[in-house]
C-alpha cells in the first residue's frame, strides 16, 4: 500500500481504534486480577519486610502508571474519533502521532516508565532468589540501564527531531525492544536455574521423600513454582519478540497493536506470578505422593518398608536422613522453632525473599552432606 494515499491512512485509522480498544479490554483483565495481586500481597506475612514493602511498591507503581496509561488513550481516542468528527484520516493520525499534544507526548512516556518498573522488581527478585548476590545481577542491570539510555535518546528525538540525524535514531530504536527481550530471558533464565538447582539437591539428597509438614522440603513444589516463572515470563518474551520482529521487518501496523498491548500486558504478567503461586501453595501437597496430610511417621515408615527394594548404598543414605529428621522432628517440637521450609518460602510468593540455600531446619550432618554432593 503506497503511502499518503487515503486508503493508506484509514488503514491506520483502523490500527489505531483496534489497538485503543485491545489495551482497554486487556486493562479490564488486568484489574481484578491487581486486585487479587494486592490482597495476597497484604495478607501474606513474611520475615523480610523490606522485600515485602519493594514489591508491594513496584505493582502500585505499576498499576497508577498502566491506569494513567488507559485513561489518557481513552481520551485520545475520544478526541481523534468523536470530537473532531471532521478530520480526514491523515489528520486523524497525526492527532495520534504529534508529539506536541500532552496526550501523545505522555503516553509515549509511561509506556517505557511501565517496563522499567516490571524491569526492576525482576531483577530485584533475582536478586533476592541468588541469597542476595549482587554479581548475579550486574549483566540484567546495566541491560537495563542500557535500555533507558537509548529510550530517553527516543524521547529526546521525537521531542526534536533534530536531535539525531533518521538513518542514526532509527538503529536506536530498533534496540530498545530485544534490549527488553534480552533483560527477561537472562533474569528468567537465571531465576529458573536457581529453582532446578534448589530441585536437584534436594532430590540428591533424599529430602524429597518426607513431607514438608515437618519443616523439611517438597522438592515436587519447587517443580511447580518453576513451571509458573517459566510460563509467566513466556507470555512477555512472546510479546516482546514480536514486536522485534515486527519493527525490523516494518509491519508497522502490527508494531501498533502490540506497543499499546504492552502496557498491560506487563501488569498482567506480575500479577498471574503472585496469583498462581498463591494457588499452588494453597493446593500445596505435603509430600512426594500427592497426600494432603501425610506425617513424618507414615514418611519414615514407608521409606523403612522400601529399603529391602534399596541398594546397600541408598539403604544406608535412608536410615541416615531418617535419623536426622527424626532427631529435628523432636528438636523443633522442644525449641519451637519455625518449622516453615525453604519450598515453602519458595512456594509462598515469589514476590518474596528467597533464600539461597535449598535445606533449613536439618542438621548440619546434611547441609554438609547436600553441599559435598
Amino acid at each position: 500500500m503506497h503511502i499518503d494515499t487515503p486508503e493508506y491512512w484509514q488503514s491506520h485509522k483502523s490500527v489505531y481504534l483496534i489497538a485503543l480498544w485491545l489495551e482497554a479490554l486487556l486493562y479490564g483483565v488486568y484489574i481484578p486480577l491487581f486486585g487479587a495481586t494486592l490482597y495476597i500481597m497484604l495478607r501474606k506475612k513474611t520475615s523480610d519486610r523490606f522485600a515485602s514493602r519493594v514489591f508491594l511498591i513496584g505493582v502500585i507503581t505499576s498499576f497508577i502508571l498502566i491506569s494513567l496509561h488507559n485513561g489518557i488513550c481513552a481520551y485520545r481516542l475520544d478526541v481523534a474519533y468523536s470530537i473532531e468528527t471532521r478530520l480526514n484520516p491523515k489528520e486523524t493520525i497525526n492527532i495520534f502521532q504529534d508529539f506536541k499534544r500532552w496526550e501523545r507526548s505522555s503516553t509515549t512516556i509511561l509506556s517505557p516508565m511501565t517496563v522499567w518498573v516490571g524491569e526492576a522488581l525482576i531483577t530485584y527478585r533475582c536478586y533476592l532468589v541468588w541469597g542476595r548476590s549482587y554479581r548475579v545481577v550486574v549483566v540484567p542491570t546495566l541491560v537495563s540501564l542500557t535500555s533507558i539510555v537509548v529510550t530517553s535518546l527516543n524521547l529526546k528525538w521525537f521531542a526534536d527531531p533534530t536531535f539525531i540525524n533518521p538513518i542514526s535514531i532509527r538503529h536506536i530504536l530498533g534496540a530498545v525492544y530485544p534490549l527488553n527481550l534480552i533483560h527477561s530471558l537472562i533474569t528468567t533464565s537465571l531465576i529458573a536455574y536457581r529453582i532446578h538447582t534448589c530441585y536437584e539437591r534436594t532430590r540428591k539428597a533424599g529430602l524429597h521423600r518426607y513431607g514438608s509438614s515437618t519443616g523439611v522440603l517438597n522438592s515436587l513444589n519447587l517443580i511447580g513454582l518453576l513451571r509458573i516463572v517459566v510460563e509467566s515470563a513466556a507470555i512477555y518474551c512472546v510479546h516482546m519478540f514480536l514486536l522485534t520482529v515486527f519493527y525490523f521487518v516494518g509491519y508497522h501496523h502490527g508494531s501498533a497493536l502490540l506497543q499499546h498491548m504492552l502496557v498491560p500486558v506487563t501488569g498482567i504478567v506480575f500479577a498471574l506470578v503472585a496469583i498462581r503461586t498463591h494457588i499452588e501453595q494453597r493446593t500445596k501437597p505435603s509430600n512426594g505422593w500427592g497426600h494432603k496430610e501425610h506425617s513424618i511417621a507414615s514418611s519414615l515408615h514407608w521409606a523403612k518398608d522400601t529399603e529391602t527394594s534399596c541398594t546397600s548404598e541408598e539403604s544406608a543414605e535412608t536410615r541416615s536422613y531418617e535419623h536426622s529428621v527424626e532427631h529435628e522432628r523432636h528438636r523443633v517440637r522442644f525449641e519451637g522453632a519455625d518449622s516453615t521450609s525453604t519450598t515453602d518460602r519458595l512456594r509462598n510468593d515469589i514476590f518474596r525473599p528467597l533464600t539461597p540455600i535449598p535445606v533449613v531446619h536439618v542438621t548440619k550432618e546434611v547441609q554438609y552432606r547436600i553441599e559435598r554432593e
